[in-house]
C-alpha cells in the first residue's frame, strides 16, 4: 500500500493497519513498536531522528523502486489513493519539507512521556473493525508537508493479492468461529434457565398447601392430587431437591457437602423462594446421657426411672405397653448376699467407653450385660477422663442401693494397664521405676522379688501432693521426683479405690506376654515353620495396627504349644515354646467363672512350676524382665484368686467385645452428627441390655413371631378367597 506522503509515494506495510479497528496512517519510522491504537506520529516528536535521518530519503526510494522491479510490480497498487488535502492550507506536496507539523490530538491509545523519541505505543490483538477507515481515505493532519524519514530499516514488500485474500479468509474464520463460541454459550445459558425454572417448578409443586375450600380470590385453586408441606417430605427428598438446586446455582461447589451445610443451603433457598416457613417446633425431651443412665442404674425398678426408660423405646414402638417392671436387672443375677460391681474402660476404635457390670450374671463378660455408663471419642488419657467425663466419677461413689434396699457393693476397677495407670495417677511404666499399678516393686525386681507391699488410697494422695511440692515454680518433672514418688503424679480419680480389689488384667497379660515370645519365635531362622502351625491351628492377626495375634488366637497357640515344641530343632525355638506351654496351663483358670478350691491349688502349682522354669532359664528371664505384666502372673494372681475366689470372671473380654457392637450401632446413625449419633448409640445399647435383664426380649420376639404367622395366615385366606371368586366366574 503506498500513501502520497511529504512530495512522494511511501509505502505502508499492511501489519501496521491489520490489527486494528481504526486504520491510520503510521510513518516507516514508528511500526516497529507494537500500538494499542495505531497513531501518526509527526516530524516535530521526533526531530532528532529528521536531523540524521533527512539524506536518506532517496535511498529510501531507490531502494523501494529496486524491490518493486524484482517482483515485477514496476507500479504501486492502483487501488491505492492520495490522501485528501486539510481545508487549511494547499496540497501537502507544495509545502516545504523542513517546515514543522501541528502536532496531532491525544489519542486513547497513547501514553505521553518526556522524551517522545522513546515512546513506546502497545495494542491489543484485536479483530479489524468494520468501522475502520481505509489507508486510502486518510487525511493529513497539517498543511506543511514534511519529508519523509528513513529509519535505517528494510521496508518489506507489499503482499499480493493471493496472500491477501487468503489473510481475509483466515480472519472471516476467527470471526466465524467467535460467533460459534458465542451461540453455544447462549445456548448454555438457555438451558441452565431452563433446568433451574424446571426445578424451581417441582419445588413449588412439592410445598404447596394441601386441597382446601380457598381463603381469598386471590388463592388460585388445587388441582389433582394434594401437595405436601416441606416439613412432611423425607429427609431423602429434600436433600436430593436441594443438592439439585445447589448443582444447578453453583457448579463449583462440592457435591460431597455435609449435612450441616445442605440443611442450611436449604433453609436459605426455602426462604429465598418464600414457600413455606416452618413455625417454632416443640422442644422434645432431652434424651438420656451418661449420668442419667448412671442414675437409672441406681435407681432400677422406681416408676421415675421407668418412664424415663419407656420414652426411650423408640425402636420398639408408642404402643409398647409393659407393665412396670417388678424385677429389674437382678432377674439375670445369680442369688448373692454382695453384689460385686466392675467398673473398667478401654480405647477402642477411636472412642473411649466407660462400662459397667455384675459379677453375678449369668454371662459377665458379655457386652449384653455391660453397660455403657460414658463414652467419648478420643485415647483414655487421664485428662481425657478428668475433663470429658463430668460428675461421673461422683456418681459412682453415690451407688450403694438397688430397688430401695441396701447393698454391699464389691468395686472392683478393671481395664488394661494403660487405663489403670490414669485412674490412679500413674505417669506409666516407661518413665518411672516402679512401673506397676498394684503395688511399690521396682523395674529391676519384677521377676526375683517374691513379696510386694500393695498401694493404697492415702499414699497415693500424698505422693500426688509430693510431686506437686516438688514440681512448684515451673520445675519440669525429673525421673527423681517421679521415683520419689513411684510413679505418682497426679492424685487418683476414684478415691475409694481397693488395690486388693484391682483387677489384673489376666486377658492382656496372657495377649502380651504371647506376643512377646512369637515375635522371638519368628526372628529366627525358623519362623516360616511358625507361620505354616499357626495357620494349620486357625491363629490369626489384628487386621490393623501392630499386627499382632488376636487374644483368642493366643489361647490357640499356648494351649497347642506342646506340638509345636516338636517342630523345630534349635534350643532356643524349644525353650520359646516350652514358656507359651507354662503360659497355656496358667491360662485354664482365667475362665468366666468362679474358682473352686481344687482348681486354686493347680493355679498356684502353675504358677510355682512356671517360676522354677525361669530361675533356670536366663534368657528367657532376661527377655521377660522388664515386663510388668510378667510381674502381675508371678506375684499377684494367686493372692487375688485366693481372695475373691475368680481371675477371668470380670475381665476385659467383655469391653474388648464392646468395640465391635458400637461400630455396628454406629453405622445405624451414621449420617448424624458426632454428639447425637453417640447420644443414640448409648441409649440403644442401655435399652437392648435392659430388654435382656428383664426378659422383656424374648416377649418381644414372640410377639412378632405371632404378628408374622397372623399375617401369613392373612395372606393365605385372601389366596383362597381369590381363587375361590375364579371358580365361580368359569
Amino acid at each position: 500500500m503506498y500513501v502520497h506522503y511529504a512530495g512522494q509515494d511511501v509505502f505502508v506495510p499492511p501489519f501496521s493497519y491489520r490489527h486494528f479497528r481504526t486504520a491510520v496512517f503510521v510513518p516507516p519510522f514508528s511500526y516497529r513498536r507494537r500500538f494499542r491504537t495505531a497513531v501518526f506520529v509527526p516530524e516535530t516528536f521526533s526531530k532528532k531522528a529528521l536531523g540524521q535521518k533527512r539524506g536518506a530519503t532517496s535511498a529510501n526510494g531507490k531502494a523501494i523502486q529496486a524491490r518493486l522491479a524484482k517482483k515485477n510490480t514496476p507500479q504501486p497498487n492502483p487501488d491505492a489513493e492520495t490522501p485528501q488535502q486539510d481545508e487549511a492550507g494547499p496540497s501537502t506536496s507544495a509545502a516545504s519539507a523542513g517546515e514543522a507539523m501541528e502536532p496531532p490530538p491525544p489519542t486513547p491509545g497513547t501514553v505521553p512521556t518526556p522524551d517522545m523519541d522513546e515512546e513506546i505505543f502497545e495494542f491489543d490483538d484485536l479483530p479489524p473493525s468494520t468501522s475502520a477507515t481505509p489507508i486510502g481515505d486518510l487525511v493529513p493532519l497539517s498543511t506543511t508537508p514534511t519529508a519523509p524519514m528513513d529509519t535505517g530499516e528494510t521496508t518489506p514488500p507489499p503482499l499480493a493479492i493471493d496472500e491477501r485474500s487468503e489473510r481475509i479468509e483466515q480472519l472471516e474464520k476467527q470471526l466465524k468461529d467467535r460467533d460459534d463460541t458465542i451461540k453455544f454459550l447462549r445456548e448454555q445459558v438457555r438451558n441452565r434457565e431452563a433446568l433451574i425454572t424446571d426445578l424451581r417448578r417441582q419445588l413449588d409443586q412439592q410445598m404447596a398447601p394441601p386441597m382446601g375450600p380457598p381463603t381469598s380470590s386471590k388463592t388460585p385453586p388445587n388441582r389433582g392430587r394434594p401437595k405436601k408441606r416441606l416439613e412432611e417430605l423425607q429427609r431423602s427428598a429434600r436433600r436430593d431437591i436441594v443438592d439439585q438446586i445447589v448443582g444447578v446455582i453453583d457448579r463449583d461447589r462440592s457435591r460431597s457437602a455435609s449435612r450441616a451445610s445442605l440443611d442450611r443451603i436449604h433453609r436459605d433457598i426455602r426462604h429465598k423462594f418464600a414457600h413455606y416457613t416452618p413455625k417454632k417446633g416443640q422442644e422434645r425431651k432431652k434424651g438420656m446421657d451418661a449420668e442419667d443412665g448412671l442414675l437409672l442404674l441406681a435407681q432400677l425398678g422406681t416408676q421415675k426411672a421407668y418412664k424415663r426408660m419407656k420414652a426411650t423405646l423408640r425402636l420398639i414402638g408408642r404402643n409398647f405397653n409393659v407393665l412396670p417392671p417388678l424385677s429389674t436387672a437382678k432377674d439375670n443375677l445369680i442369688p448373692a448376699r454382695d453384689l460385686p460391681l466392675k467398673i473398667s474402660g478401654d480405647h477402642g476404635q477411636g472412642f473411649t467407653k466407660l462400662t459397667i457390670s455384675l459379677a453375678h450374671a449369668v454371662r459377665p463378660n458379655s457386652p449384653s450385660n455391660n453397660f455403657v455408663a460414658a463414652v467419648f471419642p478420643g485415647k483414655d488419657s487421664r485428662q481425657n477422663l478428668k475433663n470429658l467425663c463430668g460428675s461421673l466419677w461422683k456418681q459412682i461413689e453415690k451407688i450403694k442401693q438397688i430397688e430401695g434396699r441396701q447393698v454391699k457393693w464389691l468395686r472392683f476397677l478393671g481395664g488394661d494397664l494403660c487405663f489403670l495407670w490414669a485412674i490412679i495417677g500413674h505417669c506409666g511404666s516407661a518413665m518411672t521405676a516402679f512401673p506397676s499399678p498394684v503395688c511399690d516393686c521396682r523395674k529391676e525386681h519384677l521377676i526375683s522379688r517374691g513379696k510386694c507391699q500393695l498401694r493404697s488410697v492415702q499414699e497415693l494422695e500424698r505422693q500426688a501432693d509430693q510431686f506437686q511440692q516438688l514440681t512448684q515454680g515451673g520445675d519440669k518433672a525429673t525421673a527423681e521426683a517421679r521415683a520419689l514418688t513411684m510413679g505418682i503424679v497426679c492424685a487418683p480419680l476414684l478415691p475409694s479405690i481397693c488395690f486388693e480389689q484391682m483387677l489384673l488384667a489376666p486377658f492382656h497379660v496372657f495377649q502380651g506376654l504371647g506376643n512377646a515370645l512369637i515375635k522371638e519365635l519368628e526372628a529366627g531362622e525358623n519362623a516360616e515353620i511358625a507361620r505354616q502351625f499357626f495357620r494349620r491351628i486357625g491363629a490369626r492377626r489384628e487386621a490393623f495396627r501392630k499386627r499382632d495375634m488376636t487374644g483368642n488366637s493366643i489361647r490357640k497357640i499356648l494351649v497347642h504349644a506342646d506340638q509345636m515344641e516338636a517342630l523345630f530343632e534349635t534350643e532356643w525355638a524349644k525353650t520359646i515354646c516350652q514358656t507359651m506351654a507354662h503360659l497355656g496351663k496358667i491360662q485354664i483358670f482365667t475362665k468366666a467363672q468362679p474358682l473352686s478350691p481344687g482348681d486354686l491349688d493347680g493355679l498356684e502349682t502353675a504358677v510355682d512350676q512356671f517360676k522354677a522354669f525361669l530361675d533356670q532359664q536366663p534368657m528367657v528371664q532376661t527377655l521377660l524382665s522388664k515386663k510388668t505384666k510378667v510381674h502381675l502372673l508371678l506375684h499377684h494372681f494367686v493372692p487375688f484368686a485366693r481372695q475373691h475366689g475368680f481371675l477371668g470372671l470380670l475381665d476385659e473380654q467383655g469391653d474388648e467385645a464392646l468395640h465391635s457392637v458400637w461400630r455396628r450401632l454406629e453405622q445405624l446413625w451414621k449420617t448424624m452428627p458426632d454428639a447425637e449419633q453417640m447420644r443414640q448409640q448409648l441409649e440403644h445399647h442401655f435399652v437392648s441390655n435392659w430388654l435382656l435383664d428383664t426378659g422383656r426380649l424374648d416377649e418381644l420376639k414372640l410377639r412378632e413371631e405371632e404378628r408374622r404367622e397372623q399375617a401369613e395366615e392373612e395372606k393365605t385366606n385372601e389366596e383362597s378367597d381369590q381363587e375361590a371368586d375364579v371358580d365361580v366366574v368359569d
